[in-house]
């Protein structure tokens, strides 16, 4: 195998586990966000707040779906670069067993 197949291999096993942990943490923070949110917002409202908090559920649906936009972005690059990975050839392989046969 040669070394840029090698390099390709390493690059999309890291991309896939980069997806995976920023996936992870950005639903976490959704999570947070939204119930803190909850909490606070209805807790600590005073009387005639309703028009704040209904901006303040609005922002967080924004922020919900940016969040969303960033992640669906993230997978979408994450494919593109797999697809352009080298990919191995037949030749390629038989270049590089013969490359390692001659160098033993």
């Amino acid at each position: 195998m040669s070394y840029v197949e090698k390099f390709g291999q390493i690059a999309s096993a890291t991309q896939a586990e980069m997806t995976e942990i920023l996936q992870s943490r950005l639903e976490h923070l959704q999570n947070s966000l939204h119930d803190s949110l909850e909490q606070n917002a209805s807790a600590a409202a005073p009387t005639g707040g309703e028009p704040m908090q209904a901006l303040l559920q609005s922002t967080m649906n924004w922020t919900t779906q940016a969040l969303n936009t960033l992640q669906d972005t993230q997978q979408q690059a994450a494919r593109l670069m797999s697809a352009q990975a080298p990919k191995p050839t037949a030749a390629g392989s038989r270049a590089s067993a013969a490359s390692a046969t001659r160098r033993k």
